[in-house]
């Protein structure tokens, strides 16, 4: 491929040319004091591939809960461990499997053999030996092992509602965050598009010597507070989008956009009623009920390791008429170990009890601060949003108009500006914080509030009960339940 050279006297004019050029723009920039603010240069933004202006398909807040749910391996993994737990049902009050005993018994003195009487040279012969023997374990303690399965299954199951829950509230949260974000980005864009109008308008009076220096400058302020503006909420845009995308189990850097919020209907306005359901269905209480019961279970079994356990044995089958024994622990020998593993049970059931405490007492505050947060964010809608907003957004047109014709005064404008700018985010963010709330309300009550509204989670309950007779134990069990509620 050929280069081309530029002769000399090219080169020359070509050099002249642009140290022309640039003494008439050098000449041009000093003498001129002020620049339009329409030929500034956007404010530099960090490289974003989350904002709106990417145009991804809208999500909305039900397809966003449904991937939230659908694509979390940890609930994937709490499900698998409550089916696990269900398996362990059966195998807690099952018997252990009876053991086979094969052998061969070899004489003593199979020379001496030969004197001895023909009755007796059967006993001192070789012989093959087929023994039998089998550990059996009281019935109650084999109850009290399938109840103890059954309250952990329990447990299992109310952990994984919890878990879909919070998932559930987590993501509406986040969404409600990259739908704030959107608004307050919007928002910014547009104050500083107005700030540019305004500019626009001063710096034509400015030049008709209709405005000082000084005014001019705050404008140029103002509008620089508005390009950064601008940066901050493209950044909290980002992060947001970064924060939702995570619940989902995409990479931070996908594309989102979301829909607008949808109303969700409370069910009641009452806290009394909200409170009683709250402590009906909410999966953490559940959890730890079940979690207080199979402690107790623990304590039952912890008792009953002074019952002796059971041994059937045949040393030969074919002596079964001579020869049966049964053989028995003797728990009394450990004593101080039995003692020791009741004391810990107890412990544990306490500690239980505690948390239970604990739950339901967090319990009542998160639900009064959601019912607070949800009331709050509706009172700032009806005023704020439905009034208000729109009568400041007429009242700045007006004074706009007025500006233009030099018939209202520059602060009066800025001040009806920022006031606007102030209603807005705040509409906006009384608009997440409902989601906020409702999401809030929906993972204390244990009840699908939000769409898509699930599939009732089945959770196992006690079906011991219908196959075994109620255990001696009735008196400390009735206690424990009546602790639990």
């Amino acid at each position: 491929m050929d280069i081309l050279i530029p002769s000399k006297k090219t080169h020359i004019g070509w050099c002249l040319g642009v140290v022309f050029a640039t003494y008439i723009a050098s000449v041009t920039s000093a003498s001129v004091t002020t620049t339009p603010l329409s030929t500034k240069p956007e404010p530099t933004r960090l490289p974003s591939v989350g904002t709106p202006s990417s145009t991804p398909r809208a999500l909305t807040l039900d397809q966003a809960l449904k991937e939230a749910v659908t694509r979390n391996p940890r609930l994937r993994a709490a499900k698998q461990d409550w089916i696990a737990a269900c398996e362990r049902i059966p195998q807690a009050g099952a018997l252990d499997d009876p053991k086979l005993m094969l052998g061969y018994e070899f004489a003593l003195d199979p020379f001496g053999r030969r004197e001895m009487p023909l009755d007796m040279k059967k006993w001192t012969t070789d012989r093959a030996i087929v023994g039998f023997s089998w550990m059996i374990s009281p019935s109650r303690k084999r109850r009290q092992r399938t109840e103890l399965a059954v309250y952990e299954a329990a447990v299992a199951a109310a952990n994984y509602r919890r878990m879909v829950y919070e998932i559930r509230r987590k993501a509406a949260q986040a969404y409600a965050e990259v739908f704030y974000g959107r608004e307050k980005l919007r928002i910014a864009d547009q104050n500083a598009a107005t700030l540019r109008q305004i500019y626009e308008v001063a710096l034509h009076r400015f030049h008709a010597s209709e405005m000082t220096q000084a005014e001019l400058t705050k404008i140029e302020i103002e509008s620089l507070r508005a390009e950064s503006a601008q940066t901050e909420a493209q950044l909290a845009y980002d992060r947001a989008v970064a924060s939702f995308n995570g619940l989902r189990f995409y990479p931070p850097t996908t594309p989102v956009t979301v829909s607008d919020i949808p109303g969700v209907k409370l069910p009641t306005r009452s806290a009394t009623q909200l409170l009683q359901r709250a402590a009906r269905n909410n999966p953490e209480l559940e959890e730890l009920r079940n979690e207080l019961e199979a402690r107790g279970v623990e304590v039952v079994l912890a008792e009953l390791q002074r019952m002796p356990d059971f041994e059937l044995s045949l040393p030969d089958v074919r002596t079964l008429s001579q020869m049966l024994m049964i053989s028995m622990t003797l728990p009394f020998f450990n004593r101080a170990r039995i003692d020791a593993a009741i004391r810990e049970a107890e412990a544990r059931r306490e500690a239980a009890l505690a948390r239970l405490h604990g739950g339901e007492s967090d319990v009542g505050v998160r639900l009064l601060v959601a019912i607070s947060m949800i009331t709050d964010a509706e009172r700032i809608i009806a005023d704020y949003g439905a009034r208000i907003e729109s009568k400041t957004s007429g009242l700045l047109e007006l004074q706009l108009q007025n500006y233009a014709v030099d018939r209202e005064d520059l602060l009066n404008v800025l001040d009806t500006q920022r006031m606007l700018l102030d209603i807005q985010q705040l509409v906006a963010r009384a608009r997440a914080d409902r989601l906020v709330g409702v999401a809030e309300l929906e993972d204390i009550l244990g009840e699908p509030l939000m769409p898509p509204t699930l599939p009732r989670l089945s959770v196992p309950r006690q079906p011991q009960d219908q196959r075994y007779p109620p255990s001696s134990s009735s008196r400390l069990e009735g206690r424990l339940k009546g602790a639990g509620k």
